[in-house]
């Protein structure tokens, strides 16, 4: 299949699936900067009372890691692509501008990024206004629980593009195998 004669066909396959990837993520990237906006205008004096401000702090924190969810799986799909593209010989230039690209990608979410200090900081100074130190204490908790998964996630997207340079070179010889096949059912294998 790499060097075969379908192998163009399956690189465009790849190629088709990374722009909608591609699409993906930028979309993805726009919720996460609406959601964070959205935190950014919610104000304590707007609330009856604190219980729904908090209520709506909670409700913003579940959006953001529910985005940020789905933009690290959108990330490992990239990563995924990126080891089918890595095994077909040649572009090289492609291979390592698109290593890169994914790398600054989940680089930028994890929690020493420049996004997640900023949200750190938005977080805190939302929550000033909540009286309760067990409300407070329970929000920044939640924070912690997404920079801790987001944190997890990453290191996935990271192992998976640093282990397939030794996965493609183990598998860079030929493998020939006979099959033996009576009534259409393989009754026997041979490796050469």
């Amino acid at each position: 299949m790499l060097s075969g004669e379908l192998s163009d066909e399956v690189v465009h396959v790849i190629e088709m699936h990374e722009t909608k990837l591609l699409e993906v993520q930028d979309h993805l990237a726009i919720d996460i900067r609406s959601q964070t906006e959205a935190l950014k205008i919610l104000k304590d004096e707007e609330w009856v009372r604190q219980g729904k401000y908090i209520k709506a702090l909670y409700e913003q924190q579940s959006a953001l890691d529910k985005l940020y969810r789905e933009m690290l799986l959108c990330l490992r799909a990239r990563a995924c692509g990126w080891q089918l593209f890595s095994a077909f010989p040649d572009r090289e230039q492609c291979k390592w501008d698109r290593l890169q690209d994914i790398r600054a990608s989940v680089l930028a979410l994890l929690p020493q990024g420049e996004a997640a200090i900023a949200l750190d900081q938005l977080l805190r100074e939302k929550i000033k206004a909540v009286t309760s130190a067990n409300e407070r204490s329970k929000i920044l908790r939640n924070e912690n629980a997404v920079l801790d998964r987001i944190s997890a996630q990453s290191a996935i997207v990271f192992d998976g593009l640093q282990t397939i340079g030794t996965d493609i070179s183990t598998h860079d010889a030929p493998l020939s195998i006979d099959l033996k096949i009576e009534d259409g059912v393989i009754v026997a294998t041979r490796m050469r």
